[in-house]
C-alpha cells in the first residue's frame, strides 16, 4: 500500500510519517531526496535557492509530476521490503494522479492541515530548515498558486487537523491507519 501525505509546510507531514514509521506502519520515501541528488549531481550549492530551481526545472522538463514519476522505483523498492511506503509528500494533482494511477485502490492520500499561526510557529524553531514568516508566506503562495497543493488537500481520501497535542495526533494517525490499512 502507499499512503501519500499532503499539506502546506509546517502542517506536520513528516512528523505523522515518524509517527507512522515508530509504530510500525511504513517506511519513509522522501521525494525531496531526488532532489537534492539533482543538486549534487549538477554540481550547485545544497541551498533552498538551487533546490528550488531543480525542482522547477524537473516539472517544466518533465512536467508537474515529474518527480512522483521519478519516485515510482523508489517506491516499488520501499514496497518490496516493506507493507506499507510513506510518500513524503505530494504537492500538486498531477503528482497524485500518477500514484492513483500507478497504485489504484492500494493508494491512499492523507492532507495533513493546521492553522497558519501554528506553522508559521513550527517552522520558525525548527532545526532543519527553519522559516521566517515572510518565507512561510512566500512558500504558501507559491504552493497554493503554481503547484494547487490546497486543491490536492481537498482530494485527499482522509485529513487530520493538527492543531492539538503530540498525543492527539498520534491518535488521529493510528484512527487513519486502522481505517487505510
Amino acid at each position: 500500500m502507499l499512503i501519500g501525505l499532503c499539506g502546506l509546510a509546517g502542517a506536520g507531514k513528516t512528523t505523522a510519517i515518524e509517527i507512522l514509521q515508530q509504530h510500525g506502519h511504513g517506511m519513509r520515501v522522501y521525494v525531496g531526496a531526488m532532489v537534492t541528488a539533482e543538486v549534487k549531481h549538477r554540481g550547485l550549492p545544497r541551498t533552498p535557492a538551487s533546490e528550488k530551481l531543480v525542482r522547477e526545472e524537473l516539472r517544466s522538463a518533465e512536467g508537474m509530476g515529474a518527480l512522483a514519476q521519478r519516485a515510482l522505483p523508489w517506491i516499488h523498492a520501499t514496497l518490496s521490503t516493506h507493507r506499507i511506503a510513506l510518500v513524503d509528500a505530494i504537492y500538486c494533482e498531477a503528482e497524485r494522479d500518477i500514484y492513483r494511477a500507478e497504485f489504484g485502490q492500494k493508494f491512499a492520500m492523507l492532507a495533513v492541515a493546521t492553522s497558519v499561526e501554528n506553522r508559521a510557529t513550527r517552522l520558525s524553531i525548527r532545526n532543519l530548515r527553519p522559516l521566517s514568516p515572510d518565507d512561510l508566506a512566500t512558500r504558501d503562495r507559491y504552493e497554493i498558486e503554481r503547484l494547487g497543493t490546497t486543491q490536492v488537500m481537498d482530494l485527499a481520501d482522509h485529513t487530520i487537523c493538527n492543531d492539538g497535542s503530540l498525543d492527539e495526533f498520534e491518535q488521529a494517525l493510528d484512527h487513519f491507519i486502522a481505517a487505510a490499512a
